[in-house]
């Protein structure tokens, strides 16, 4: 699926405020969606990731940003419970940057 089909189903599904926290990008071939949760609940982040990757057809990197001081919570929700969605392949988070996580999309 490319950029632009996967823009519009998002512009579809999700609200203004929504679309605002998503970037849509291709590197080398590859899909990237950067969110920036600052500011959500663990359970608006559950939801906001879980509708992210139902809607995106095909493979991508999901890029969550969700902070140090206070996404702890949502990083370790992230690694508790959506860990075991079927298509995501592998999860992973820097050392250097710990406020960012990345989920590799099957």
């Amino acid at each position: 699926m490319c950029r632009k089909e996967i823009m519009q189903r998002a512009e579809l599904i999700f609200s203004k405020l929504e679309l605002d926290r998503m970037v849509f990008y291709e590197y080398q071939h590859q899909e990237y969606i950067r969110v920036d949760v600052h500011g959500l609940t663990c359970n608006q982040v559950k939801v906001f990731i879980k509708n992210i990757i139902n809607v995106v057809r095909g493979a991508f990197e999901l890029i969550i940003i969700h902070g140090y001081l206070h996404g702890t919570k949502i990083k370790e929700m992230i690694y508790t419970q959506l860990g075991d969605m079927h298509r995501i392949s592998d999860m992973k988070s820097e050392d250097w940057n710990p406020g960012v996580t990345y989920l590799m999309i099957k």
